[in-house]
Formats: structure tokens, C-alpha cells, sequence
């Protein structure tokens, strides 16, 4: 599981226009993860300031090692079991990736393109299928 050399550098350059905007991303994506599907809002503490945090600190890690992200398996593998203990299950993280994808459309606004979705949605296929990985591990 890895990304192409032009993912990464679409990603590496498409991040540019994000790293500054994680608070607006955060925003963007739980509004629009709440409102694809409503009933993950009962996952989270009605305060989402820690988890909105924790989310935009992994994922500024991630986005900045998406060339490296298969030596990051182990710790999404973790992640993806943690979440697990907090009610997600394996069903969410499309939903998850499309907010997500949906969200950095916006942030990034008339810059993105189409390779930058193809990109991003690689991308996070592959962080999820690392978690969802962990998620099995931790149901066994």
C-alpha cells in the first residue's frame, strides 16, 4: 500500500494550501461528517474541541509523511484499534475519507483538481485500510 511519486507531490503541494487552514478543515469536515451521517455524532463529546485537535495533529503528521506512510502502518494500525474502543467500526471510514475529501475541496477551493482528489482519496483509502486493519486486529 503506497502512493505514486506524483501522489505524493500533488499531496505535498495541495498540503501547502491546508497547513494553514487546519482549523477551517476541522470545521469543514464535522459539519459535513455530521451532516453525510448524523449518528456518528453520538461517537464523539459534545465538546469536539480535543478530538478536533487530536484529529488535525494526525493529520498534519500523516500528510507530511505521505511519502513514507507504509512505515507509518503500525501506528494507523494502532489508531484504527483505538478507535475501535470509541464505537467506529469499519463501515464509517468511507464515509470518514468523503468528508474528509469534500472538506479539503473546499480549504483548498478553485486550486483543487482533479488529481488532487484522485490524490487525496488514494491517500486516505490507504490510511483506512491501515486502520481498519488495526480494527480487525482488535476484534479478534
Amino acid at each position: 500500500m503506497s502512493l505514486s511519486s506524483i501522489e505524493v507531490r500533488v499531496i505535498n503541494i495541495s498540503f501547502r494550501d491546508i497547513e494553514f487552514k487546519l482549523e477551517e478543515f476541522e470545521d469543514i469536515f464535522y459539519t459535513k461528517l455530521f451532516v453525510s451521517a448524523p449518528h456518528l455524532r453520538s461517537l464523539f463529546a459534545e465538546d469536539l474541541s480535543t478530538q478536533r485537535s487530536h484529529m488535525g495533529e494526525a493529520f498534519n503528521l500523516f500528510a507530511k509523511n505521505a511519502e513514507n506512510i507504509d512505515e507509518m502502518g503500525d501506528m494507523l494500525k494502532d489508531l484504527g484499534g483505538r478507535h475501535t474502543e470509541y464505537g467506529a467500526d469499519e463501515d464509517l471510514y468511507p464515509i470518514v475519507c468523503s468528508s474528509m475529501v469534500e472538506a479539503l475541496s473546499e480549504v483548498v477551493g478553485s486550486s483543487w483538481t482533479q488529481e488532487a482528489h484522485e490524490a487525496w482519496s488514494h491517500f486516505l483509502e490507504i490510511l483506512s485500510q491501515y486502520m481498519i486493519e488495526g480494527t480487525r486486529l482488535k476484534l479478534k
